[in-house]
């Protein structure tokens, strides 16, 4: 059976739904005590998912006891791909503001 395809984008054939998206289709709907530590990276820039809703998921971990952190990329679009700048990862302020610290932080769980 096709999927219906909305606006045409991948997110909304998996979503069957443009965005926004109901409410029942967010994924801090899932989130409970037992989440494994989490670190987010809030993108600024992005169309799919507003920075204040990566927020919430951050502060709805921690009020789970769930170890959760973050960091904002300033100007990062929904995922890296869609910065067309030729200087990539180099010269772009979120990599150093949150990619790295994210990378970091994933480095040391798995060293524990």
């Amino acid at each position: 059976m096709k999927a219906a395809m909305h606006s045409g984008t991948m997110h909304s054939a998996w979503m069957h739904h443009d965005p926004p998206y109901p409410a029942e289709y967010s994924p801090i709907n899932l989130l409970d005590s037992f989440y494994p530590p989490t670190f987010v990276v809030i993108a600024t820039a992005d169309w799919l998912i507003p920075p204040a809703q990566s927020r919430a998921v951050v502060e709805k971990l921690k009020a789970c006891g769930v170890e959760a952190t973050s960091a904002e990329a300033q100007g990062m679009g929904h995922g890296v791909c869609e910065d067309a700048r030729s200087t990539w990862p180099e010269d772009q302020k979120w990599w150093e503001e949150a990619i790295l610290p994210s990378l970091e932080w994933t480095a040391q769980k798995l060293k524990a």
